[in-house]
């Protein structure tokens, strides 16, 4: 079981922050597997055993998405990283679940895979770590990853 949940985390931190596009518009043409560097950007690193592919980005583009992973069931990372604020917000402070009052707003998402730390204290190493700090925040989602798990596998 443990290996299992370990599996789940890998894939779901991975493609979580993949996801940055609006629900309707694709930013990869269908049938293209690979990731393309826009042109003047340096390469984009992906850690080992989180290549990037094609399932990943639509499996992070749809939990992006996903109310699921609040423990209302009402919010999800697409509520306060809107497409209209380059995957920000427009208020001082961002609203959690069940209204809770936030602490900051929601910085940007554009271009997260190339920032070398993240949240804004810069104390977390990676952008598959860093996921975790919402879904566990009281006032954001206010959720535990293993109960995400079980409620996905059903």
């Amino acid at each position: 079981m443990f290996k299992s949940r370990n599996i789940l985390y890998v894939i779901f931190t991975s493609a979580i922050f993949i996801a940055g596009c609006k629900k309707d518009i694709p930013l990869i043409p269908p049938g293209e597997e690979i990731f393309h560097q826009p042109e003047g950007f340096p390469l984009m690193e992906f850690p080992e055993g989180n290549e990037y592919t094609k399932a990943r980005w639509e499996l992070g583009k749809a939990l992006f998405y996903d109310p699921i992973l609040s423990k209302s069931g009402k919010i999800s990372c697409g509520s306060c990283h809107k497409t209209e604020f380059a995957f920000g917000d427009n208020v001082p402070l961002s609203f959690g679940d069940e209204n809770q009052a936030g602490t900051s707003n929601s910085p940007t998402l554009t271009n997260i895979g190339y920032h070398p730390y993240f949240t804004r204290a810069g104390g977390v190493p990676t952008l598959e770590m860093q996921v975790l700090v919402p879904i566990q925040e009281h006032n954001e989602f206010n959720n535990n990853i293993l109960f995400i798990a079980d409620a996905l596998k059903k």
